[in-house]
């Protein structure tokens, strides 16, 4: 069963993947269209400068990294439910552990007494 925080992770990191993806089609569109732009409309032929394009990078590559960051704390946090979760299962095995050894003891304390039975009932019958 996966975690809730192993969900978040996983989706945060598929987001920021996805944001760094986009960036990557973002950055070639535009290049393309400031190396050859569309004439064929001319009205409509607004080329962002590479100053606002690097801008428009950087905002980019800042989300990614907050992203990743998310991702890295919600994986962080998966982890420590995944420790707790096994330092609970150790304490339980402890516990059935600790209840199967008096379970042993109980055993053999009504063997002995069983045996102690057997031989009283021996010598009643010898006597």
């Amino acid at each position: 069963m996966v975690s809730h925080n192993t969900k978040k992770a996983l989706t945060i990191a598929g987001a920021g993947l996805a944001t760094l993806a986009g960036s990557s089609v973002l950055s070639s569109n535009v290049s393309a269209d400031t190396v050859a732009p569309d004439t064929t409309n001319v009205t409509n032929t607004t080329t962002d400068t590479p100053q606002v394009q690097h801008e428009a990078a950087l905002k980019t590559l800042d989300e990614a990294k907050d992203k990743d960051e998310q991702a890295t704390q919600a994986l962080n946090d998966a982890k420590k439910e995944a420790d707790q979760a096994q330092a609970n299962k150790d304490q339980a095995q402890d516990a059935v552990n600790q209840q199967q050894g008096q379970v042993d003891q109980a055993q053999k304390d009504t063997n002995q007494a069983q045996e102690i039975v057997n031989k009283a009932q021996d010598d009643v019958a010898k006597a």
